[in-house]
């Protein structure tokens, strides 16, 4: 039988770093789309903030990716029996 391997998890803002980057934008402009605060924005990119319900339909809309998508994704990547 084969070994397993663990998978591999990564933090929801790689994702929505990933997501910026492919589309060009700016924080600014992800900003405007969003219509979060540059300080709220500017943390969750950097992973010291979670996505609430709320800001993940603000990603929904502007990204066209569903809001629970993004709750998934940050579950998925957070450390076993911790947060981030």
């Amino acid at each position: 039988m084969a070994k397993r391997q663990p998978v591999e998890r990564f933090p929801v803002c790689e994702y929505l770093r990933d997501e910026l980057e492919a589309r060009g934008w700016s924080v600014e402009a992800f900003c405007e789309r969003t219509g979060l605060r540059r300080d709220v924005a500017e943390e969750l990119l950097a992973g010291s903030r979670r996505i609430t319900r709320l800001t993940a339909k603000c990603l929904e809309d502007a990204l066209g990716c569903r809001a629970a998508t993004w709750l998934r994704l940050q579950e998925a990547g957070e450390p076993a029996g911790g947060t981030q």
